[in-house]
């Protein structure tokens, strides 16, 4: 049997990687797990696959997960995925941007593995840091289906939301210069096309992932936030609007001008 496929979801917050994730995972032929690296992390995913522990919990006590030393345990780990799951056609997991800076090594031991990459990003940078935004304020970054969800509203500084956005605009496209320079296959998806066509983008995915893809519609238990316009979230969103007006992150019909 030939070995699967291992990829990685590239991410950074707010972009719908938890929901990707776990609609993966419904397939039957794939595994997807959460944030395997994150730091100081040993509990167990509600979504996505569950049965291979976080890093975290296979370093030795008085260990720092981030510590150059690792390495090689690293190396071992990412292997060990595939053995965990000798029968599935692709095994990954979701890592954020900050998690490749917190563990040394790992973008290379990934690059060499010949991992796949699915950048997953966010257009919409205005919603992705009013979403970060409100569910910090919640307490809570997913919800599944039942839960009650809280409205929550709240206040932005103009200057300092535009340093935000030239921020995260920049550290987008700063990985995909990286990623562009590994000897690896990356396949770059939209948060907004997955909302929009949700069928025809999770196709294209596991067909770079070497997976067949299924014939029934893959599920997640994972809801929404909120679907509402990023008007109704910020409570000065007059002042907000006139100092974007003009920019590139000026606010449209697509996210609730």
């Amino acid at each position: 049997m030939s070995k699967p496929t291992i990829f990685v979801v590239l991410t950074t917050q707010r972009c719908g990687s938890s929901w990707l994730v776990d609609l993966l995972n419904d397939h039957p032929a794939v595994s997807a797990y959460a944030e395997l690296f994150r730091v100081a992390d040993t509990t167990v995913s509600d979504y996505g696959a569950t049965d291979v522990p976080r890093f975290e919990v296979t370093v030795a006590p008085g260990t720092y997960s981030v510590s150059r030393q690792l390495v090689r345990q690293r190396y071992e780990y990412v292997r060990g995925l595939a053995r965990a799951h000798p029968d599935a056609q692709a095994v990954g997991f979701k890592l954020m941007y900050d998690q490749t800076r917190d563990h040394p090594g790992l973008m290379s031991i990934l690059s060499l593995g010949r991992t796949r990459f699915v950048h997953l990003v966010r257009t919409d940078h205005l919603g992705a840091l009013v979403s970060f935004d409100v569910a910090e304020r919640r307490g809570r970054w997913w919800y599944h289906e039942g839960d009650a969800i809280p409205r929550v509203r709240v206040r932005a500084e103009p200057s300092e939301l535009i340093r935000r956005l030239e921020e995260r605009e920049c550290e987008i496209d700063r990985f995909r210069r990286r990623l562009a320079r590994f000897p690896t296959r990356v396949l770059e998806i939209a948060y907004e096309d997955l909302l929009d066509r949700r069928n025809e983008v999770l196709r294209s995915v596991l067909r770079f992932l070497n997976v067949v893809p299924s014939d029934i519609d893959l599920r997640s238990s994972l809801v929404r936030a909120s679907s509402e316009p990023v008007s109704s979230a910020i409570e000065n969103y007059g002042e907000i609007g006139s100092a974007l007006a003009g920019t590139r992150f000026a606010p449209t019909a697509a996210n609730g001008s």
